[in-house]
Formats: structure tokens, sequence, C-alpha cells
């Protein structure tokens, strides 16, 4: 007795039917239509079309069905031998999007793309989820970082992953804080250099520097001080998000730098004259001590007035007491 095989196995056949009609094995993915089955024949002719029909459809999982043979049309006696449908695992593409963050951020919440559902699915089919990782922390520095995804599981799908790029840039932080001295001297025609304190360290600004009274003390706007005249005003700096500060400045008379007296001065026995020194630079104050090298002849007050006492010369001479 002649033996076929028959969906996966050896059968007998006794050889009383007028055609053996032989299903081929074929394949589809998941989520498809069956394809048009094919059949070989033994016999002779047909006459009419057999029926070929699996029970499996494009809502089937992922597997093996029977191919089974019906008379359909043909005619005359039939023996049908079975053939294999296998259903095989759809491709599911995922990818990441690419993402950029600020330098000492936390790492965004990755999204997930998927392409290649069947039967108008969706991730609640996976049996473990993808996930998307980088190597990337908050403490990374400036540069690209791929974002890797991994992990899929699911019954009907094999996976293709396609990764992304995480971009850490270059973070400006802007200040939160800016403080100057609480207060600052310099004398008329010098300079002194403030230097705020911003917060965060790493802060990015400009500054703008005003002097509330520049007859008094100007500014550049490198923070650096002139003193104008003697007198009190304020030092103001602001950065470029409006934070501000302020310094109270006290601007003293300079320091003499040279003072003189007329070469010569007359002034009778019993009268009066008063001596003004030319103190450089204009503007100094200080405290004058005067004194004649021979009072029997000029005396001299402690406001330069000279009293003439006899005749003769005496010397008359005035100093800038330093501290």
């Amino acid at each position: 007795m002649p033996l076929w095989y028959n969906n996966g196995g050896w059968v007998e056949y006794d050889g009383g039917y007028d055609f053996v009609i032989i299903a081929k094995d074929c394949s589809r993915e998941y989520g498809e239509q069956n394809p048009e089955f094919e059949y070989e024949v033994s016999g002779g002719e047909l006459t009419g079309t057999p029926t070929l029909e699996a029970y499996a459809t494009k809502n089937n999982d992922v597997g093996v069905y029977s191919i089974v043979v019906e008379q359909g049309t043909v005619l005359g006696s039939v023996a049908g031998i079975s053939g294999i449908l296998t259903v095989n695992k759809a491709p599911l593409t995922v990818s990441v999007e690419n993402c950029t963050r600020k330098e000492g951020e936390p790492n965004p919440n990755f999204i997930l793309h998927y392409s290649g559902w069947k039967n108008g699915q969706d991730e609640s089919v996976l049996t473990v989820k993808p996930t998307a990782t980088t190597v990337a922390s908050e403490n990374s520095p400036v540069g690209n970082y791929e974002i890797t995804v991994t992990g899929g599981v699911a019954k009907n799908y094999d996976f293709n992953y396609i990764n992304g790029t995480l971009t850490v840039e270059e973070n400006h932080f802007e200040p939160d804080k800016i403080a100057l001295p609480s207060e600052a001297a310099v004398s008329a025609g010098q300079t002194i250099t403030l230097t705020p304190v911003v917060t965060p360290a790493n802060a990015e600004y400009t500054l703008t520097w005003t002097s509330d009274d520049e007859t008094i003390a100007t500014v550049s706007q490198n923070g650096v001080v002139t003193g104008v005249k003697k007198g009190r005003t304020f030092i103001n700096v602001e950065t470029d998000n409006r934070k501000t500060a302020y310094c109270k400045l006290t601007v003293t008379a300079p320091e003499p730098a040279k003072i003189e007296l007329p070469k010569a001065a007359t002034v009778t026995v019993g009268s009066t004259l008063m001596l003004t020194p030319t103190i450089t630079p204009e503007g100094a104050e200080t405290t004058l001590t005067w004194y004649s090298d021979d009072e029997t002849v000029v005396r001299v007050s402690t406001d330069g007035t000279l009293t003439g006492v006899a005749e003769g010369l005496a010397i008359v001479i005035v100093e800038h007491l330093t501290d």
C-alpha cells in the first residue's frame, strides 16, 4: 500500500480514489491574509476545482495550521492530503525620538514610536515593553550620547530597534543674586575697583554700572570708581536679568601733594597780614601748622595771620600734618 506525506507525517493510501490532491506547504506573517493555496494532483487531469482551506485567519497567533483539501467542484473521487500553513512573527520597528537637554539637568522621558502593528493593536499586546536607556547622567559633560532601545518581548512580533541620540548642551545659568560691599571710600582723584559677587558662580551675565551722582564719583562699566570731589553717593550695579546691588561710597578730599606760600611778604609793626597758601591738588583738605622762626619780629596765628612785632626779618613756615 503506498504512503503519502500528510500534515507532518506519513499516511497509507489504498488507491481507491480517482485523484489524490496534495496541498503545498506555505507561510505568511502574522496579521496578513492567507495566501492563495496551491496543490499538486496525482491521478490525471482534474475536471473542476478543489477547495483548500486553513483554519487560521489574520487574527490567529503565530503557529502551524493545517491546510485542508476538500472535494470542491472536482468530478470523481478525491483523496486530500493536507499541507501546512506556518504563521511567522511580523516585524515591529521600535524607534526612539532624538532629544536635547541642558548640562546638569536630568534626562527627559524618552519617547518610543512603533511601526508595524497588525490588527489595530498597540503596546498592550506586548509581553514586555521595550525600554530606552543612555549612559548619560546629570553629571555628564556636553556632547552626544546614544539612546539604546532594547528588551521588547511579544508573542506575534519580531523587534527591530532604531536607536536615537541625546544631545547635552551647555547650560547658560542666570544670576540668582548679586552683592557689593555695603560701604567703600576713595579719595577725590583716586580710583578703587568694586568687585561684585554673583551667585551661582557659573552664571552668565552682563553688568551695567551707574553712579547716583557723577559730580561726586563716576564708575566705569568694569566697576572702576573714580572719586571726583568730597561727598557721598551710591554706586549701583545691575545684571541683564535685573538683579541689583549698591554700595554707599564716601569720597574724601585728596591729600595735599604740595603747599606753597608767597616767597616774600611785608607787614608793618603793629599791623596784621593773612598769608594764603596754595595747596595742590585743588580741593585737598588738611590741617596746617604755622610757626615763625623769630617771634620777636613776626608772630603767626593758627589761621596764617601775621602780626608785625618789631623791625627785622623772619621766616614763616606752614606744614601739612600727616597721619
